[in-house]
């Protein structure tokens, strides 16, 4: 019984890692391409009351291209 909930343990383990490649390689594609608009970025994240086991979080992500002065987007998720 021990070896079932370690495989089934590991087969999580396994498909975190394999997600968190992948999102880590899509930042890269996403960050080579604002390198070279010479667009920068930097979030702001806010967590908020978590209310009924749904937990708020609000991202600011500011955009500052050297073209342009300054844009900034706000975002908000449920997570």
């Amino acid at each position: 019984m021990g070896f079932t909930f370690l495989g089934m343990t590991y087969s999580k383990l396994k498909a975190f890692k394999k997600q968190e490649t992948k999102a880590k390689f899509e930042k890269l594609k996403i960050d080579k391409i604002l390198k070279k608009y010479k667009i920068e970025y930097h979030p702001t994240f806010i967590f908020e009351n978590k209310i009924h086991g749904i937990q708020e979080l609000k991202v600011n992500l500011e955009f500052r291209n050297w073209i342009k002065k300054r844009t900034t987007t706000a975002y908000k998720i449920n997570v």
